[in-house]
């Protein structure tokens, strides 16, 4: 009888590392609904990106899911269907966020927090 056993479920991810020291340099995160839903799964993601956001690795965040809260951004005021995280370290973080306004068309909002402005012309 197999009963009530909860089902652990393995969420994939990638990581790109250094070659010569291992460490990791960006993580790179699609949703899943495990993410996105309300309990033990978004807790512990949340605190998984929270850990990285407080680290020197890059975070590359993909969400095409348009169910479920979206996860916390410093500008709330975003509203779309999908969204891109990018966290550069140390300079900041950027937001994308896209929503589907006709058939194959889409429209992109770009929102930037935190340091750094990329808006220069580097020389």
């Amino acid at each position: 009888m197999v009963g009530d056993i909860p089902e652990k479920i393995k969420q994939a991810y990638l990581e790109v590392r250094e070659i010569a020291t291992r460490q990791v340099l960006t993580a790179i995160e699609i949703l899943s609904p495990v993410n996105k839903r309300s309990g033990e799964g978004r807790i512990t993601y949340l605190k998984k990106r929270q850990s990285i956001l407080g680290s020197l690795t890059h975070l590359i965040e993909i969400d095409l899911l348009r169910g479920w809260q979206p996860m916390p951004i410093i500008d709330n005021s975003i509203q779309s269907d999908y969204r891109l995280l990018v966290s550069r370290r140390p300079a900041g973080i950027e937001i994308g966020a896209t929503k589907l306004t006709q058939r194959n068309r889409v429209s992109m909002k770009n929102r930037r927090c935190g340091r750094g402005d990329r808006s220069k012309k580097q020389r």
